[in-house]
């Protein structure tokens, strides 16, 4: 299945939150399969966005933490947003199996969850 990156990170926090409700085996076989998939592509997206950080960033200490962070440059914030922009429309394959609807049973999930997983539940 082909998806953005963009789609994939929107559902990264849904994906956390349904791989932690209470699912029948079968079904926390597939989904754990899954998110190692996209663990792949999260993993490749946060390198690409860290050296894209490197690239058009500099280093600043943060006043409240008193810890380094990397901070677009004021000059380079446009480049950069194109720059990221054009990385979340990658496309990436990713072989997922589908849970059926009804297989979820009672679960409860928020419509918001349910719209952005849509990618992995079939009717």
């Amino acid at each position: 299945m082909k998806l953005s990156l963009d789609d994939l990170i929107n559902a990264q926090e849904s994906l956390i939150k349904f791989a932690k409700t209470d699912v029948p085996v079968k079904i926390a076989y597939w989904l754990s399969k899954d998110i190692q998939k996209f663990n792949i592509e999260f993993k490749a997206f946060e390198e690409a966005r860290s050296k894209l950080f490197e690239k058009y960033g500099k280093k600043q200490v943060n006043e409240e933490t008193k810890q380094e962070q990397l901070v677009i440059k004021p000059e380079n914030i446009e480049i950069f947003q194109k720059e990221i922009n054009e990385l979340l429309k990658t496309e990436v394959e990713v072989e997922v199996h589908k849970i059926k609807l009804e297989s979820l049973g009672e679960i409860k999930l928020s419509t918001f969850d349910l719209g952005v997983l849509q990618f992995i539940i079939e009717e």
